[in-house]
């Protein structure tokens, strides 16, 4: 199965996410992100057995209470890898930045695993480009005035299933791990 851990949002978060979202849906070639699906990404494992996710619990519960719960707000957009080849146009993490990169390195160290050369750069993925789409940004378009209201406690983050249909992927919680209170 394909898993990996994120953040899941809270519902109002969302909303005011998919608000943001719109101000973009001007854009042609972009394939959105529907709301229900909006996470943040901490590590993508890739394909698993079951039996792996009994083992990444016992890795993860005891050192995951070792975070201190925050809070998280939203803040710029922007996108990846760079505005000559936009493939993903995300929404970034303003407050609880560090806190994410800290169960990020949490993560990474109980997996003895490194993110193929890559600093992790919590954010919100509100599109990706299409498959051959030809996708010119304005760079005025990416802005940190751009901002959730809401902010939201983390408390907990998840082992999530992810099955690949045709419509869109479906995410499954598969473990909660709780930080410390």
């Amino acid at each position: 199965m394909r898993a990996f851990f994120a953040v899941n949002l809270e519902p109002r978060v969302v909303e005011e996410i998919r608000e943001i979202q719109n101000r973009f849906r001007h854009l042609e070639g972009i394939r959105w992100v529907h709301p229900e699906r909006m996470h943040i990404t901490l590590t993508f494992l890739g394909e698993i057995e079951q039996d792996r996710v009994d083992q990444l619990f016992r890795a993860l519960a005891e050192p995951a209470r070792e975070v201190a719960a925050f809070s998280l707000s939203f803040r710029g957009a922007g996108v990846f890898p760079s505005l000559k080849n936009p493939r993903v146009l995300w929404l970034g993490v303003d407050e609880g930045r560090e806190e994410l990169r800290q169960i990020n390195s949490l993560i990474q160290e109980a997996l003895s695993y490194k993110e193929r050369d890559r600093r992790f750069s919590p954010h919100v993925t509100l599109g990706r480009r299409k498959k051959n789409a030809d996708l010119h940004l304005d760079a005025g378009l990416l802005s940190d005035e751009i901002f959730c209201p809401s902010n939201q406690r983390v408390d907990r983050f998840h082992l999530m299933k992810s099955t690949l249909h045709p419509a869109g992927p479906i995410y499954e919680p598969l473990q909660e791990f709780f930080l410390k209170s």
